[in-house]
């Protein structure tokens, strides 16, 4: 039913007659709101949210297609009740907005300021605060220098859950930290939430110092699965700093573009954690998860997780492409970790192929273009120690294909590498010093005992040294084992002379050239694999059928059966191919048992 409200506005002494649509249901009152510059019930946007503030919810606030001015911002109090915020009425009386419509929150002209402060630090409900359809623009986040410098575009504080959907855009926002968006929870069991869903994109904001996209500060979460954080800028964390025990989750809608793009920042110009909590991020099977296109100027391109503290995190990185982020002349052009983490690259376990997104050979799990500048000093992926606190990589499955660095896997410390399934093709590596050589793998690992690594059941090949003194493998006292691989790049030192751990691959390893490898216990085999142009060995291949079956990979770089037999290729140690691509079996009249 309606309802007709009279409020006395004291601003200029008249009375309004304010008609509200009342909703009753079972659950709750509802109250729909109108805001626009005529023929609703608000013109302002602030007014509106008093008038709702400390009435049951949820409630609705319909927004007319239009800029509306809030120049010294809003808060909403969402303590008591839900709100949705929706943008793009053609006029107040639309029933629904219309379709590609928006409305412009605009802060710029007022008083140092966030646009919009969303305060739920006196609930312990958790209720939601939705924006739809809206643009939220121009807030300066008080950036005088006595001012509270957190959250240009929201500042999230409490037991609160917001959303971003419907193509909702944070943009050209500015602070100290958090510039689109600043969010805190109340305490560790009651925990603020952002969600990123339905192509919203917080974009072109600008922090002093943390988070150009967004600061997520103690107990906060954010789930980044439908949208963008893209063309942000801040001293550190481009896109998003994520602090204390703030944790990041994906899990990317089907057909979506989910990512951190063209973000930018003196150190870490993508998605930095440097807390607790750890990043879990899985793409779709038909869309990946994507790092495009991030530059710094210091140390770290696309991804940073690093912990210092008690325990350890996980970083989960299931199809997930890093493509052309740069760290000029530093570490971590792709990602970097460092401390007690433990990282894990890899496609979805349902072996999806992402041949459509046209880069790293079809896979989901890829690592491709990315600099680390014209005087690189570390790796394309890097690990670091802190302290007594060493990081862990696995990676299976992912294509590093043309990226440029002192090294495209790189471990300072006592850190390990745990590589299976995966290709290394068209990268170049350079510079580095006698002790610190350029190399595609590079570990030095100054643990005692070192930990070992493993480059296993992969192929490297095509790759170009920018200096004499680049190898595929340099391994400091670290041990390396080797087992299954095709290390073929004719003009590239196999094995730098400086590496004294040991290398081990059972007599199954394909080499272009025995001189830099150790002989004993099983020299390398030694030989050309004349790969396909998909990097698949031919039947004529001295990498077809050379290993045993034992403890190999149940499926190929393609997600094909391994230990796969040609019937005319005599066994070596068994029927395993060399690499990470399997040769298939395509005779019909043995491929499924004389049927």
């Amino acid at each position: 039913m309606s309802i007709s409200f009279s409020i006395f506005s004291k601003q200029n002494c008249q009375w309004f007659a304010i008609s509200l649509v009342l909703i009753l249901s079972p659950a709750a009152h509802a109250i729909t709101a109108t805001v626009g510059s005529s023929g609703c019930n608000f013109t302002q946007l602030q007014a509106a949210l008093d008038f709702l503030a400390g009435q049951p919810g949820p409630h609705l606030i319909k927004l007319r297609t239009q800029t509306l001015a809030i120049p010294d911002g809003v808060t909403i109090n969402a303590d008591n009740a839900t709100y949705q915020l929706v943008g793009g009425y053609a006029t107040c009386a639309s029933a629904s907005p219309s379709a590609g419509q928006r409305t412009i929150i605009d802060a710029s002209g007022g008083n140092n300021g966030t646009a919009i402060g969303i305060n739920a630090n006196g609930t312990s409900v958790g209720y939601y605060v939705t924006f739809s359809g809206v643009t939220v623009r121009g807030g300066s986040s008080e950036t005088d220098p006595l001012a509270n410098p957190e959250g240009g575009g929201l500042e999230i504080r409490g037991r609160v859950s917001v959303i971003l959907d419907d193509a909702t855009r944070i943009e050209s926002n500015a602070s100290g930290k958090g510039a689109g968006v600043y969010i805190k929870g109340k305490n560790s069991n009651e925990r603020a939430t952002l969600q990123i869903l339905g192509d919203s994109r917080i974009v072109d904001n600008v922090a002093s110092t943390l988070g150009g996209g967004v600061y997520c500060d103690n107990d906060a979460s954010i789930f980044h699965d439908d949208g963008q954080i893209s063309f942000n800028t801040a001293d550190n964390g481009g896109g998003a700093y994520l602090a204390s025990s703030c944790a990041f989750d994906s899990i990317v809608a089907d057909g979506s573009f989910s990512g951190f793009v063209g973000n930018d920042a003196s150190y870490c110009a993508g998605l930095c954690m440097n807390g607790t909590r750890g990043v879990s991020i899985a793409g779709a099977s038909n869309s990946p998860f994507w790092f495009i296109g991030n530059q710094s100027s210091g140390d770290v391109g696309g991804l940073l997780v690093r912990h210092s503290t008690s325990g350890r995190v996980a970083a989960t990185l299931l199809n997930t492409v890093f493509l052309n982020n740069i760290a000029n002349g530093r570490f971590g052009a792709a990602m970097e970790f460092d401390g007690a983490v433990d990282a894990d690259l890899r496609p979805l376990p349902n072996g999806a192929n992402c041949a459509f997104a046209g880069i790293g050979y079809g896979a989901c799990s890829a690592v491709v273009g990315n600099s680390s500048g014209t005087v690189p000093t570390g790796g394309i992926v890097q690990l670091l120690d802190l302290g007594s606190a060493s990081p862990t990589l696995t990676v299976r499955n992912t294509s590093f294909v043309d990226n440029d660095g002192l090294r495209v896997l790189g471990v300072a410390g006592s850190g390990s590498i745990d590589v299976e399934g995966s290709i290394l093709i068209g990268n170049r590596v350079a510079y580095g010093s006698t002790s610190f050589p350029a190399a595609l793998v590079g570990i030095d690992n100054q643990g005692s005992p070192p930990a070992s690594s493993r480059l296993a059941w992969s192929t490297v090949t095509s790759n170009t040294a920018g200096s004499a003194n680049a190898a595929i493998i340099w391994n400091d006292m670290s041990a390396m084992n080797l087992k299954g691989s095709i290390l073929y790049n004719p003009g590239m030192v196999g094995r730098n002379g400086t590496s004294s751990g040991v290398i081990s691959h059972d007599g199954c390893l394909l080499v272009d050239a025995a001189a830099s490898w150790p002989t004993s216990p099983i020299p390398p085999r030694v030989g050309n694999p004349n790969l396909t142009t998909n990097l698949t060995p031919p039947l004529s291949s001295p990498a077809i059928d050379i290993c045993g079956s034992a403890s190999i990979p149940a499926k190929d770089f393609y997600g094909r059966p391994r230990s796969v037999e040609q019937t005319t290729v005599t066994n070596v140690y068994g029927p395993v191919d060399l690499g990470a691509i399997e040769l298939p079996f395509d005779d019909t009249i043995f491929a499924d048992g004389f049927e």
